[in-house]
């Protein structure tokens, strides 16, 4: 499957929107992402679908959080009251990560990760999708959110 790039034009903003479609073009996204990381970089996550993202990856899950783990690449995460033990043993593997449980966040088999004034969204269905909007205001308004939402959770 082929990567997608386009641009939208809104009335003040101009926005680059990309997806990957397919296993394989989301895998290489993944590794291309960790690869060019720059050094201490914080991630927002809105998760939920965390056991679908491993199952995913499967044993590129290790090799790609090892590579976020030496760019000091630190990761904040409100997840699931389902996800609540992976969450544990991920923060007791990596001192960047920070979690919090949201009572009313579903398990699902997507997850939103704000990074790098984008915002992308993982879909981990048939096929599998990411959706990426490169956009500063998108970026700041999904930060809005994460923070209301990291406020609410414990």
């Amino acid at each position: 499957m082929a990567h997608i790039p386009f641009s939208l034009e809104t009335l003040s903003n101009s926005q680059d929107f990309d997806i990957y479609k397919g296993t394989e073009e989301v895998v290489a996204f993944e590794e291309s992402l960790v690869n060019a990381l720059p050094d201490g970089e914080t991630q927002y996550i809105i998760g939920g679908g965390a056991g679908a993202f491993i199952s995913f990856f499967g044993d590129k899950y290790e090799e790609i959080s090892s590579v976020a783990r030496a760019h000091g690449f630190k990761a904040k995460y409100i997840g699931a009251p389902s996800e609540r033990e992976w969450l544990k043993r991920a923060q007791a593997a990596n001192s960047y990560f920070e979690y919090r449980i949201l009572d009313v966040l579903p398990t699902t088999s997507v997850q939103t990760a704000i990074r790098f004034n984008s915002v992308t969204f993982y879909s981990f269905g048939n096929p599998p999708l990411v959706y990426i909007v490169k956009s500063k205001s998108a970026y700041e308004d999904y930060r809005k959110f994460f923070d209301a939402l990291w406020d609410l959770a414990k």
